[in-house]
């Protein structure tokens, strides 16, 4: 067998570039959440109803459970984190009720 060299493990493993792009989004969308939740300091269950998803996706993220979560549902869950993030780029603290 050749020693094959790949550009990610996606191109690696995945039977098309279609397929690997398709990865590696996820797994961009993946790592930008995980940043999110262990920076702000919101309880989980917080933000899941902020997010409107189950405790559980939040927990699928951080454990990096990549084929779990749909595509759309982390591109949504990406977007409402951005919308918590103020002007200046800091995390928007909950208001308090």
């Amino acid at each position: 067998m050749a020693n094959e060299s790949f550009e990610s493990v996606w191109d690696a493993i995945c039977d098309s570039p279609e397929e690997a792009a398709e990865w590696k989004h996820r797994s961009a969308l993946m790592m930008r959440l995980r940043d999110y939740l262990r920076t702000v300091r919101v309880p989980l269950a917080e933000i899941a109803e902020r997010f409107g998803v189950a405790e559980a996706t939040l927990l699928a993220v951080l454990h990096g459970r990549i084929g779990e979560i749909p595509p759309v549902e982390l591109e949504e869950m990406v977007r409402s984190a951005e919308a918590q993030r103020s002007p200046l780029g800091h995390l928007e603290e909950p208001a308090i009720r």
